[in-house]
């Protein structure tokens, strides 16, 4: 009887051991899941962030190149009246110096 108490206090001990071990197996487990649940949160957080900025950044881009180009047009129109402005005058002088002839 004695010997037979001593041996269930004995596997009592040995199966909350067994749990306790498990339990903390679990937690373990489940502390490094959501670790790795948060580090693929901060990555996709990251990923979001710098796409954004780089949707921006490609705007940006757009913008400025629409301004040179706007730029260059108007300069474009203006260099195109000075021709005609010279191309006029040159005519105007040749019909002076035709009449003058």
């Amino acid at each position: 009887q004695k010997e037979a108490e001593k041996f269930s206090r004995h596997w009592e001990r040995v199966e909350r051991t067994v749990h306790s071990a498990i339990v903390l197996t679990e937690e373990r487990i489940e502390t490094r899941i959501r670790s790795i649940y948060r580090r693929e949160r901060k990555i996709h957080e990251d990923a979001m962030e710098r796409t954004a900025q780089l949707r921006l950044e490609a705007l940006q881009c757009r913008q400025k190149q629409w301004l040179v180009f706007v730029a260059l047009a108007s300069r474009q129109k203006i260099w195109e009246e000075r021709l005609k402005e010279a191309r006029r005058q040159r005519e105007e002088i040749k019909i002076k110096f035709a009449a003058v002839r």
